[in-house]
């Protein structure tokens, strides 16, 4: 009941929900995924060698910008790097990072695809 008159009374809140709700559907298959190639080790070194410290910089970060700014409202990471030209290059590029490096990964997948054979499948001469 909840869901419907969630989805009557504010539409765009539920296109965003079922946005988000896609979004962490294909970030946990991914993990799966990865976890199949790299293994659980690589997967947690990463997790906690880069990933969870650079969530906890960028989170004090924008806390620490919040607490200096207490009338913002908005996005506080656009707003921090707005005055600064070099801020909002590092910024865009930083965006830009993920889309060129999912576009190379899904490259070398095509070329591996092409190129690389189980071992099973090889014919030997007796």
């Amino acid at each position: 009941m909840w869901g419907i008159d969630l989805l009557r009374h504010s539409p765009p809140e539920v296109s965003a929900l079922l946005g988000v709700v896609v979004l962490a559907i294909t970030g946990a298959e991914a993990l799966y995924a990865d976890m199949g190639h790299f293994g659980r080790k690589f997967i947690t070194l990463a997790w906690y060698g880069a990933a969870f410290p650079g969530l906890v910089l960028n989170y004090f970060g924008q806390g620490a910008y919040i607490l200096a700014h207490p009338g913002i409202t908005g996005k506080p990471l656009l707003r921090a790097g707005a005055r600064r030209p070099a801020a909002r290059a590092a910024h865009g590029s930083v965006r830009r990072l993920p889309a060129i490096i999912a576009s190379q990964a899904l490259n070398l997948r095509r070329l591996l695809a092409h190129t690389a054979g189980h071992p099973s499948s090889a014919t030997f001469p007796a």
